[in-house]
Parts: structure tokens; sequence; C-alpha cells
């Protein structure tokens, strides 16, 4: 279901994309958004909201995750998913 959204994100003409780097740029827009919020720490936010600490500094860092971790993450950030992934196509274009 997800690589299906990422396809539909990123370019409905490409044939393939590298899954790697797009989950990298969904961890650094997450770590993005956690410095927003003032936290220097990803172990600081985490525990300040009730993620397990472990997973959370796995997304930041481009590493497999479930939607449901996704989700409970941008509802931290009072964000749909469709914000997100806004915020995550533009970021790629940035870097």
């Amino acid at each position: 279901m997800l690589q299906e959204y990422l396809y539909q994100k990123l370019d409905m003409n490409k044939k393939h994309i590298d899954i790697d780097i797009y989950m990298k740029n969904i961890g650094e827009t997450l770590r993005m958004l956690r410095k927003r919020k003032g936290y220097t720490s990803a172990e600081i936010f985490a525990y300040e909201n009730s993620l397990n600490r472990v997973s959370y500094w796995r997304i930041e860092n481009g590493q497999n995750f479930t939607m449901k971790m996704l989700i409970k993450i941008l509802e931290i950030h009072q964000m749909s998913l469709s914000e997100f992934f806004t915020i995550v196509d533009n970021e790629k274009g940035a870097m």
C-alpha cells in the first residue's frame, strides 16, 4: 500500500523508484518537524510523546516503519498524511 502511494506521489511515468532514498527523505522530514517543535534530541521527543525511542530513531534514519507509527507521529505534529507527503515531496526537490 505504501509503495503504491509512493509511486503515485513521485511520478506515474517512472517504473522504478528508489525506496531507500524516499525513506531517507521521510526520515529527514520528520527530523525537521521535530526540530521545529524545539526538540534537539530524538530521544527526548520520543519519550515526551510516548513513542518507542529506538523505533523513532530508526524512522528518522530512513529505516523501515509501520503506517501506524507514522500516523501516530503525524498526530503529534497535527498533520495529515497528505500534508506530510507534500512536505516530503517539496523537501526532496530541495535536496
